[in-house]
């Protein structure tokens, strides 16, 4: 009797066993990630304090919120243009200050906070990146005019360490087209990082390089259109030159435009996709150049502005959303899910 039991003990054992070796085999436990609205920053059209005008740029077109960036508490500034001041929100939405430019109005179409809380303004009315804050008077950081160069438009600006920020900058005339990237920094001569010469916008001797962004360690990012209305690719190059990683954007349907919003401090990509337009989104990659999640960011409001979204070293997305009397940005926290899913497939 005794080892007719044992027998049977043995037998669940291996039958345990084979069913846990099995679905070991066949089965993965997957970690996803999904991000829902951790906080909102509300700001009404108007001329009264927290509020911001809207205003009719020379090329006609209807502005909000002009743009707006992120600190590293998760406060939100953003851009009045028109009155030439920015906001200062808290992480929970309340008006903390203004902080004035001195200057009536600007064409603000960029904004970073560098290490110290400093507000850097990249503003296209002067061509000038202009650095603000709250214990001292505005100062010019970078003057796009102070080099002979027919025409210059600060495409993005990224604060770096130490004080220091990158520029990206666009210079045509009717022979060439130049892209930048430079490290700017107060009583300091620009260093250029790269440049790509352009016969026409998009087509280089060095490839289809049709933008330009500053990482956070080094190196810069740049994308390529190599032909393919459905297919971008973002290549992240070191400092020596050697292409580090590349991240696949692909779409169903022509792609409009492809920015790269950032990288956060676990190496991970942030692009938006179409940003202003019904079908945005924002993709996000890991450090390998895979897909990790795509976060939806649609915008139907009638009111145009230069930054649609952000993402803040922690990987916090701010989108912007805009109505008849006001627009919102909403702050989104990523959260781990964990899933089952079938090996192999994808």
């Amino acid at each position: 009797m005794l080892l007719i039991l044992r027998r049977c003990r043995r037998a669940a054992v291996s039958i345990i066993l084979a069913l846990v070796t099995g679905c070991v085999l066949l089965f993965a436990l997957e970690v996803g990630e999904e991000y829902t609205e951790a906080s909102r920053v509300e700001v009404s059209w108007g001329q009264g304090d927290g509020q911001v005008p809207v205003a009719l740029s020379k090329g006609g077109s209807l502005f909000g919120v002009r743009a707006f960036g992120c600190g590293l508490d998760g406060s939100v500034y953003v851009v009045d243009s028109a009155r030439g001041r920015v906001l200062r929100f808290t992480r929970a939405g309340e008006l903390q200050g203004v902080l004035e430019t001195g200057r009536a109005r600007m064409a603000v179409d960029d904004v970073c906070v560098i290490e110290d809380g400093t507000v850097l303004l990249a503003d296209n009315s002067s061509v000038a990146v202009i650095a603000v804050a709250s214990e001292r008077p505005p100062v010019v950081l970078w003057n796009g005019k102070g080099e002979p160069a027919p025409v210059r438009v600060i495409e993005s600006i990224r604060a770096g360490g130490a004080g220091s920020a990158f520029v990206v900058y666009s210079t045509w005339s009717k022979e060439r087209y130049v892209r930048t990237l430079s490290a700017i920094r107060q009583g300091s001569p620009e260093q250029k990082v790269v440049e790509f010469v352009v016969t026409s916008p998009g087509e280089t001797a060095q490839g289809s390089v049709t933008g330009l962004w500053a990482p956070a360690r080094g190196g810069y990012y740049a994308q390529v259109h190599e032909g393919d209305p459905f297919t971008r690719t973002i290549r992240r190059v070191g400092p020596g030159g050697d292409v580090r990683t590349e991240y696949v954007v692909n779409a169903d349907r022509v792609l409009q435009s492809v920015t790269v919003l950032g990288d956060d401090r676990r190496g991970r990509l942030y692009a938006g996709v179409d940003l202003g337009t019904p079908e945005g989104r924002v993709m996000v990659f890991d450090g390998r150049g895979r897909m990790v999640a795509v976060v939806p960011a649609p915008y139907s409001g009638k009111h145009k502005s230069s930054t649609y979204a952000r993402v803040d070293d922690a990987g916090n997305i701010y989108l912007l959303e805009s109505g008849e009397h006001s627009a919102w940005i909403r702050r989104l926290e990523a959260r781990r899910r964990w899933s089952v899913g079938v090996r192999g497939r994808s």
